[in-house]
């Protein structure tokens, strides 16, 4: 039956500063805040774990954690078709003595296709080989920064927020190298895509949905989702007192916003800021928007 088996030990630091002063005329405030977080899970039944698509839930590991086959490279050159001949030819043996096919789990790779590692050495190429990726399901590291001036009437603010030490899965149906009917194709993996003669690609060949060599669950899908990303910055102005009292009000602001107009990443991505509900992955959740505001603002 289900039950709530799982205990999760999450432990840091968190780190908040500030300060202001002034300038003649000017005077300013500068802060952060800074969260380091350790995630562990530190009892799920014991040696038993559970794994979910890409993820892992295991004792003594962070919770949902990446659980992947290591890409080793993708094939494009006779010397490469060299090395998979020679893991077939130093394949082992079953207990009826016959020599058993090390790429069975996934298929025996061709030219344009992603060679795994074989990393617990028995010469088989399977789920056996997978390994811990990350720090699990959501960064280690989140961050801060604000800024603000102030001089005489103008006031400027500034808000930047990030995150460290992330790595998220980012393969799915948009980014896929075995397309469907209908679906659409991201231009840098069919930009990247082998194709016969080249020797530089940067993702493998494009193959037909049944074929699933090159979508296994692998670390050459995985992305860093560390980012920097300009929140808001306001410039405002505050008419003097001596033309808004003239007026019978007590103050006029007026002011400009931009929302999500910078990011900095490596991520490629919708958002490194948003986790869709399916794997992890972007594809269902809209990107954060990037919005300009004017205001007014009229104290009376």
């Amino acid at each position: 039956p289900q039950q709530n088996a799982a205990r999760v030990r999450n432990q840091g630091v968190e780190l908040n500063l500030n300060w202001s002063n002034r300038v003649g005329e000017l005077r300013y405030q500068i802060g952060g805040n800074m969260a380091f977080v350790d995630n562990k899970v530190t009892k799920f039944k014991g040696d038993e774990r559970t794994i979910t698509n890409e993820n892992l839930l295991q004792e003594g590991l962070p919770a949902n954690v990446l659980f992947l086959l290591a890409a080793d490279r993708i094939l494009q050159t006779p010397a490469d078709m060299e090395v998979v001949q020679a893991i077939i030819a130093n394949a082992p043996v079953n207990a009826a003595g016959q020599k058993q096919n090390p790429f069975a789990a996934f298929g025996t790779p061709q030219l344009g296709d992603i060679l795994y590692k074989d990393l617990n050495g028995d010469g088989l190429i399977n789920n056996d080989d997978k390994y811990v990726v990350g720090n699990g399901a959501s960064p280690r590291l989140i961050y801060g920064i604000n800024l603000g001036l102030q001089w005489k009437g103008f006031d400027f603010a500034c808000l930047l927020q990030g995150t460290g030490r992330f790595k998220d899965y980012w393969l799915d149906d948009w980014r896929t190298p075995t397309p469907a009917a209908l679906y659409l194709i991201n231009k840098e993996v069919a930009d990247g895509r082998w194709v016969p003669g080249r020797t530089d690609a940067t993702y493998p060949r494009l193959l037909t949905s049944t074929t699933t060599i090159n979508r296994a669950l692998s670390d050459f899908w995985v992305v860093d989702k560390s980012y920097l990303r300009v929140k808001n910055i306001q410039l405002g102005y505050r008419l003097p007192k001596a033309i808004t009292q003239k007026m019978s009000i007590e103050g006029i602001r007026v002011y400009c916003s931009l929302e999500n107009f910078l990011t900095f990443t490596n991520y490629k991505g919708f958002d490194p800021e948003i986790r869709g509900g399916n794997s992890g992955i972007d594809s269902f959740n809209y990107p954060t928007m990037k919005q300009s505001t004017v205001g007014l603002s009229i104290d009376f």
